[in-house]
């Protein structure tokens, strides 16, 4: 069950625990939560949109659920930040004050406050959101469904509950877990202060390393498969091996800049001379090749 209330924009929180936020080192202040909206999930845009329009357009409600006394968006977060940029502006990021129009008092008084559906439970609200994910998540990033699919999947639920929530088939969830969790095998490992800062999820492009992983070369080579959770295993190199395999593919495709999507497995040559990226392994492979 749900109820109506009015609401100041200013008093809802946008949600902290989305698994399609991608939010920075610097923690999930609402600060950047609303950055990450308006730089990653076109949040700019709709505030453009609902200054032209004078108000928000006529649809759906934002949805929330109260946690801790607040008001937590479950649906809605775009709309809820840009509407909490054009009420008080001191909430943009410094960086983007002269990209968000000045909305004019008429339009400031149609969006201050806001009807929303209150929903008692987060659980109870993953039911009733249910459709409206299936539609929206065909507009999500990759990354996002990528976010997405892991996290749901972290949390217990099977790759069938997450099809059914999502609309998504259970072999594209299956992948999108899998890739999910070589990224984070890769970008959660080791790494100093300046390999950290090139390492932000969004500001990598994914493939640069997953597609390494996806060669038939390179799964024949390493003897790779998935166990039943999902996670890359090998039946050539022990586990610890293949993490720092991970590791230094990772640092080659995202922050040397030696691995795209162009680079190829190679071959092993015990003489030194391996090619693609083999030669970035081969004091591991050499254990192994012969």
């Amino acid at each position: 069950m749900y109820m109506v209330k009015s609401i100041s924009i200013l008093e809802l929180q946008l949600d902290a625990k989305n698994p399609r936020f991608i939010l920075p080192d610097t923690g999930e202040s609402q600060e950047n939560i609303r950055k990450y909206l308006l730089e990653q999930e076109d949040a700019l845009s709709l505030a453009r949109n609902i200054v032209d329009y004078g108000g928000l357009m006529p649809g759906e409600r934002i949805v929330a659920t109260k946690e801790n006394g607040a008001f937590v968006v479950l649906e809605g977060n775009r709309r809820t930040c840009a509407c909490q940029i054009l009420v008080k502006r001191s909430l943009i990021p410094l960086d983007l004050v002269n990209k968000v129009p000045v909305a004019n008092d008429e339009t400031i008084s149609a969006i201050r406050n806001v009807d929303i559906d209150v929903i008692s439970t987060r659980e109870e609200a993953r039911r009733f959101l249910a459709t409206r994910h299936i539609e929206r998540a065909k507009e999500w990033s990759t990354i996002a469904k990528m976010r997405f699919c892991y996290e749901d999947y972290e949390h217990g639920h099977s790759v069938s509950q997450i099809s059914e929530r999502i609309g998504l088939t259970v072999a594209s969830i299956n992948k999108y877990i899998r890739k999910y969790k070589i990224l984070v095998r890769g970008i959660n490992s080791e790494w100093n202060e300046a390999e950290k800062s090139k390492l932000f999820i969004l500001d990598i492009k994914p493939d640069r390393l997953l597609r390494m992983f996806e060669l038939s070369e390179t799964q024949k080579v390493l003897k790779l498969y998935f166990d039943a959770d999902h996670t890359l295993k090998s039946n050539l190199v022990e586990r610890e091996e293949l993490d720092e395999i991970i590791h230094i593919w990772t640092k080659k495709a995202f922050i040397d800049d030696e691995m795209d999507t162009r680079t190829e497995f190679g071959e092993y040559n015990e003489q030194g001379k391996s090619s693609g990226a083999c030669s970035f392994i081969m004091h591991i492979l050499s254990k192994y090749l012969y």
